[in-house]
């Protein structure tokens, strides 16, 4: 298996714990709890936007510096990559009763799109929280998204 794909098999296994793992985490983080720093986003399941970091891993993808953030209802969206900013909504709600936070966001298409917010649980039981931000209207889209590092 290339590395390219080992890397995207541990982000989706990363995904798939924070989903389905129960964390010992009293409380699950919410999207208005940090300003979020874009990790990679997926189309179709292949690396589309990257950081800078790793570009020389997924030479068939874009570099990309994006920062997300909430507060009251508000998103904001800065691609520092490309000096423009997005504004849209977001409101929680429930889907199934799961420990994740669940966000309807409108950003890109409204009403097309999702947000979780979750702790990613790794093998060595550190976490860390992660959100997903999921684009369908986008042809496949799925952007990942870890606390800025301070």
């Amino acid at each position: 298996m290339d590395k390219k794909k080992l890397v995207l098999l541990v982000v989706a296994l990363s995904v798939l714990a924070a989903l389905t793992a129960s964390c010992e985490t009293t409380e699950e983080p919410a999207i208005e709890d940090y300003v979020w720093e874009m990790a990679v986003v997926l189309k179709n399941g292949e690396a589309a936007y990257v950081i800078e970091d790793d570009a020389e891993s997924y030479p068939d993808a874009e570099t990309a510096s994006w920062l997300l953030s909430a507060e009251n209802g508000i998103l904001t969206l800065k691609d520092l990559s490309r000096d423009r900013e997005l504004k849209g909504g977001y409101s929680p709600t429930s889907v199934f009763g799961k420990k994740e936070k669940i966000y309807n966001v409108d950003l890109f298409y409204e009403g097309e799109e999702f947000a979780s917010v979750s702790h990613t649980v790794y093998a060595d039981g550190t976490e860390r929280p992660t959100l997903i931000v999921s684009l369908p209207g986008t042809s496949g889209y799925a952007a990942y998204f870890y606390p800025l590092s301070e």
